[in-house]
C-alpha cells in the first residue's frame, strides 16, 4: 500500500549519541555517517519503502544485461580482471572430488557466476520505480507510479546529493538466488573502498581485491559446503554460525589474495596496507564497552585470522613441486581453519598469528611463482 511522505520541510538535526563513539567496523560506521546526514522523516519514509535496498532488489529481480561498475564505468576493468583472477585461482584448487571450474562464462550453469553492478540511476526513473513497487510491495500501476514519484521528490529535497548519495548502492555481496548465483558490488561500496576513512587509509587496489575475495569466500562455501549466502535484509538465524562463515570467507579471501599464484600482494602490500584493511572490517570497542554479540568481529579477531591464512598461503606455495598447483583444497582450508578457530577468535599471537617480521615481508615482497 502507499506510504506517507514527509514533509519537504527538513526537520531539526539530531545528534546521534554514537556518532562519537561506535561498536562497528569502519564500513558500517561509513553507512552510518551517509544515513545521519538524511532527515530524519525522510529516512523512515525511504526505510519502509525499503529504498536503501532496492537497487539490488531490482538487479536481481529483473536482471542486469549489461553490468557497469562506477558511476562512469570507470572501475569495470579493475572489477573484471580481480573477479576473473579470483575464479579462476580457485579453479587450480585440490579436491577431494573431481576438479570443479569457476567461470564468469554462461557455458555451464553450475559454475556460473555473474557480476552484478548498482548505480544511483537504477532508481532514477519513475517508471522503473513504479514497476518496482509493483512487483516488490504489491501495489497496482496507479499507486506505483503515484508513490515512486513521492520518492524522487522527497530524495531529491531532503537526501544530501540526491539520488548520487552512495547510501543507495553501498552494498557488496555473493548471491546464489534460484540457482542463479552472482556478486553484487555497487558505486557506493566503490566508492568507500576507494576513500576508506583514516586511520584505515588503504590503496583502492588492494581494498577492491580483499573485497573480492572475501565475496568469492561467500560463494565458494555455498557450492562447495552448502553455506547459505546472506543478502543484506535476511535476518540472521544463527548468529554463531554466520560468525564462522563469515571469518571463513575472509580467510579464503586473504589466501587467495597473499597466495604467489592468486593476488600475489607482497610487501607492505599485505604488511601494512591489507592488515589495515581487514583490521578496518572489525569491530573498535569502546572504552567503557564489552561485546557479547556472537556476530561481531573484532579488529585484532579480523587481523590474527588474516595474518594466519597469509602465512599458509606462503607455506602452500612454497612447498609446491612441479606436479602441483600450490593452492590447498577448500576442504583443506577448512580442515585447518576449524583446527585454529577458537586460538584465532582468543587471539593466540603466539603459535597462530605472530605478527609479521621485517625480514618476512622483505622475504616474500617479490614471491616465488
Amino acid at each position: 500500500n502507499p506510504t506517507s511522505a514527509p514533509s519537504i520541510e527538513p526537520a531539526p538535526k539530531q545528534v546521534n549519541p554514537l556518532s562519537i563513539c561506535r561498536n562497528e567496523s569502519v564500513e558500517s560506521q561509513y553507512r552510518a555517517f551517509l544515513i545521519e546526514d538524511i532527515d530524519r522523516a525522510a529516512y523512515q519514509y525511504l526505510k519502509q519503502l525499503d529504498m536503501f535496498n532496492l537497487s539490488w532488489r531490482m538487479k536481481l529481480e529483473f536482471g542486469d544485461r549489461n553490468p557497469t561498475f562506477g558511476p562512469k564505468n570507470e572501475h569495470e576493468d579493475a572489477v573484471r580482471v580481480k573477479a576473473i583472477r579470483t575464479l579462476l585461482f580457485w579453479s587450480k584448487s585440490k579436491t577431494e572430488d573431481s576438479p570443479r571450474e569457476f567461470s564468469l562464462m554462461d557455458d555451464d550453469p553450475r559454475s556460473f557466476v555473474k557480476l552484478v553492478g548498482l548505480h544511483s540511476s537504477d532508481i532514477q526513473s519513475v517508471i522503473q520505480l513504479g514497476i518496482a513497487f509493483v512487483s516488490l510491495h504489491g501495489m497496482t500501476a496507479e499507486e506505483g507510479i503515484d508513490e515512486a514519484k513521492q520518492v524522487a521528490q522527497v530524495i531529491e529535497t531532503l537526501v544530501p546529493g540526491g539520488f548520487d548519495n552512495p547510501i543507495f548502492t553501498a552494498h557488496a555481496f555473493a548471491y546464489d538466488v534460484s540457482g542463479r548465483a552472482g556478486l553484487v558490488i555497487g558505486d557506493g561500496m566503490l566508492s568507500y573502498l576507494e576513500n576508506i576513512p583514516k586511520p584505515s587509509t588503504v590503496p583502492f587496489n588492494v581494498a577492491l581485491e580483499a573485497k573480492i575475495g572475501s565475496m568469492v569466500g561467500w560463494h565458494l562455501q555455498h557450492i562447495k559446503f552448502g553455506v547459505k549466502n546472506i543478502l543484506p535484509t535476511d535476518e540472521l538465524n544463527n548468529e554463531v554460525e554466520y560468525q564462522y562463515n563469515s571469518l571463513f570467507a575472509d580467510v579464503l579471501g586473504t589466501y587467495y589474495v597473499a597466495h604467489p599464484k592468486g593476488g600475489q600482494l607482497r610487501g607492505s602490500d599485505v604488511c601494512e596496507h591489507y592488515l589495515t584493511y581487514a583490521r578496518s572490517t572489525g569491530t573498535t570497542l569502546c572504552d567503557t564497552e564489552t561485546s557479547s554479540s556472537t556476530v561481531l568481529l573484532t579488529s585484532e579477531q579480523k587481523e590474527c585470522a588474516a595474518i594466519w591464512a597469509i602465512r599458509w598461503a606462503w607455506i602452500d606455495n612454497a612447498l609446491t613441486n612441479e606436479n602441483e598447483t600450490g593452492v590447498a583444497s577448500l576442504e583443506e582450508l577448512r580442515d585447518r581453519f576449524d583446527a585454529r578457530y577458537e586460538r584465532i577468535k582468543a587471539v593466540d599471537r603466539v603459535e597462530t598469528c605472530p605478527e609479521f617480521t621485517s625480514i618476512e615481508c622483505v622475504l616474500y615482497r617479490e614471491g616465488s611463482k
